[in-house]
Formats: C-alpha cells, structure tokens, sequence
C-alpha cells in the first residue's frame, strides 16, 4: 500500500502582503504545492513566482479557475472583490480559503452562504486568531470546564495606523467599514466563540483620532450575549507610536477561574481556578499568528472530506455584527442583533 500522501496543488490570487505570509505558511505543508499566482500588476506576480519558485503566474485570476489541475484556490484580494471571485471559484468547483472579512455587504455574504450550502467542495474564510495558538488554547481551557461557564470576555488589539497607501486607502472609506469591519469581525468571532452564543445587543464607541479619515480608528466594542455573559473588545489603531509592538490580549472570566493570556509583551499568562495558579505554556506563545495551522487545517478538510470549523455562516454573522457595530457608533446607541 503506498503511503505517499496526496498532494493537493494550490493557486493563489492576490500577491499583496498578505500573500507572503500565506505563502511561507504554504511551503510549510507537505501535502500542498503552489503552482500559480495571479495579480493585476504583473510584476508583483512574476517577483512572487520568482520568489518561491512557483511554475506559473498570470495577469487574470481566471487562468487559476480554469487550471483543472488546482483544487484549493486562496484567496487573498481587497474584501470588496471577495464575493465576484469566490463564487466564480465555487462555480469552477474549487476549494475556496478566502481572507476575512468574508465580504463586504451582508448580502453578499448571504449569497456565498447559500451557494456553499449547493456546493460539495469546502470553503473557508481565513479567521486566523481561531487557529493562532494562544486563543486556540483559551478555547480549549473553556471546552474543557477549567474555568467554568465563561462569563466575560474581554479582548484587545492595539497597533499601528493601518493606512500605509495602495489598495488600504480603501480603509479609511466610510462605505468600508474601517477597522470596526476589517478588524473587528476578528474580535466579535473570537467573542462569539468563547462565549458560545449568539449576542442580542452590540454597543459601540468610536473615535476618529487621526486627521482626513472617514471612519473611527479607536474603538471600543460590548456585546450583550442575553443578558447572561458580556464580550467587549479594544481596537486601537492611533494613540500609540509608531515604534510600538503590535499588542494583543484575551482575558475570559468564568463561574470557576479564569484565564489570561498577552502576546507582544512577553507578559506571563495565568490560569487561575480552585485548584491554583497556572503560568502559560510558553509553547503557546505567537506561534506563526494561526496562518499555518488555519491552512493545514484546510487542506486536512479538503483531503479527509471534513467541514471547516469555520463555516461560512460564522464569518457571515461576525460580519453582520461588525457592521451593526459601526451602525451603532455612527448613532452612539446600542443596536439590537436579529
């Protein structure tokens, strides 16, 4: 019997920053081979091809649809060009990973959700914090009843100003969403998923600190899970240095202990319950940010006919909380969730 595993050819489309990491990522896993990038500008995917030696690059993303020979097409474009081309992968019977957000409007996340409920192939949206190590093991601590039914989750982000130019002036558009969109579906999905309910209220405070943008850039996020478990979530993008290292933190609070941890910092983690105080395993300390294991975890679905953990109704809703989010800083009133 050969034991030789499969390998799964994949195309990617999009050569911007966020290609190099998924890229590095992609030359990690033994049963994935890049065989073609495609960008607009032909020079970045002629460089990305030289790059990691992949055989083919194109102009037209369409030549990867069309290659019969590509089963995973990644995905890696501005979020309001996400719903054209993966319906038109879904449509060619890829396997689709798409970056996050999962699209622009509600609508047409809800047309992407319904033609994957048609589809037979897998589809995912790239929420790497699920699969970056530290909050993978926050989720692990709470399944496994360490601390209890959690009832407070509180997260932040805090980094740089975003806006750098090229497709990211996009960003600081009204019509986009601002970070409250293109980070925070990050943030409302890991809530979500920590609390393991839906919420029915979201309340949001923004604040618009930097000088010529049309959306906040320092922004405060609480959902109310029915009155029984409260998520709120830092975004800060502005009242810190340049210099400053990209910050993150997860603190959950349950009925029986709670659970800690900061990256960036080199700040001790803690577990804290009934049966003592446990320092973090700095085994599980910013590990790759979750690229790689999303993608294995990808290509594992794909080559053992399993379903994402991240369906396409979960990036859908953290979406629809997002925008509800920017309704309710737009309105400084808390928004109710259908």
């Amino acid at each position: 019997m050969d034991s030789t595993p499969r390998i799964i050819n994949v195309g990617i489309i999009g050569c911007g920053w966020i290609s190099e990491v998924h890229l590095k990522s992609w030359m990690l896993i033994p049963e994935a081979k890049v065989v073609a990038v495609s960008d607009i500008i032909e020079q970045k995917a002629k460089e990305t091809a030289l790059r990691y030696g992949i055989e083919k690059y194109y102009t037209d993303y369409k030549m990867i649809l069309k290659d019969k020979g590509i089963e995973i097409v990644d995905i890696l474009l501005p979020t309001d060009l996400h719903h054209k081309v993966v319906l038109e992968a879904l449509n060619e019977e890829k396997n689709v990973i798409v970056e996050k957000p999962i699209t622009q409007t509600i609508e047409e996340a809800e047309d992407i959700v319904n033609y994957v409920k048609k589809s037979k192939v897998k589809f995912m949206v790239a929420h790497n914090m699920r699969f970056w190590p530290f909050y993978s093991k926050v989720k692990q601590l709470i399944d496994e009843g360490v601390i209890g039914s959690p009832k407070i989750a509180m997260l932040l982000h805090r980094g740089w100003f975003w806006w750098k130019g090229g497709w990211t002036r996009w960003t600081i558009k009204k019509e986009s969403g601002g970070p409250i969109v293109e980070v925070g579906v990050h943030g409302v999905d890991l809530l979500r998923w920590y609390i393991g309910k839906e919420p029915t209220i979201v309340y949001c405070l923004g604040r618009k600190i930097h000088f010529g943008i049309e959306v906040p850039d320092l922004i405060y996020i609480t959902l109310d899970f029915n009155g029984e478990s409260i998520g709120s979530y830092e975004v800060n993008r502005t009242v810190i240095p340049a210099n400053y290292p990209f910050y993150h933190g997860v603190q959950v609070e349950g009925t029986e202990g709670s659970v800690m941890y900061y990256d960036s910092f080199n700040i001790d983690s803690f577990i804290y319950n009934a049966k003592g105080v446990y320092i973090r395993n700095q085994d599980y300390y910013n590990v790759n940010h979750g690229y790689l294991q999303e993608l294995q975890h990808f290509i594992n679905c794909v080559l053992n006919d399993k379903e994402p953990s991240i369906s396409a109704e979960d990036a859908k809703k953290a979406l629809e909380i997002s925008w509800a989010a920017v309704k309710s800083a737009e309105i400084n009133k808390p928004v109710e969730l259908g």
